[in-house]
């Protein structure tokens, strides 16, 4: 495993207002032109941090960074969210 960056960016205030995400992706977009890597969770703002972080993460696939996701549980259903967010095609149900 890579050694972590000197900082971490936790994410958890990020999609507390999924209608209005321009600031919380502007904050992500900062995150990863500092090259940190990212801290969250499934469980963060009922999703809504994942859909951030995912949308931002679209924008340039190449620049993102390694994270540390913090679950629950580590299931079928977790993992695949977890792959859902940081690879492109999107989470489906098995």
């Amino acid at each position: 495993m890579d050694s972590l960056t000197p900082y971490t960016f936790g994410s958890m205030s990020l999609g507390r207002n999924p209608s209005d995400i321009k600031n919380d992706l502007a904050v992500v977009r900062r995150a990863i032109e500092a090259g940190v890597w990212f801290h969250s969770s499934t469980t963060y703002n009922s999703g809504f941090t994942f859909m951030v972080l995912r949308l931002a993460f679209d924008e340039n696939r190449s620049a993102v960074l390694r994270m540390v996701i913090k679950s629950e549980l580590i299931d079928g259903v977790t993992g695949q969210k977890c792959r859902a967010m940081t690879h492109p095609g999107g989470w489906q149900a098995t």
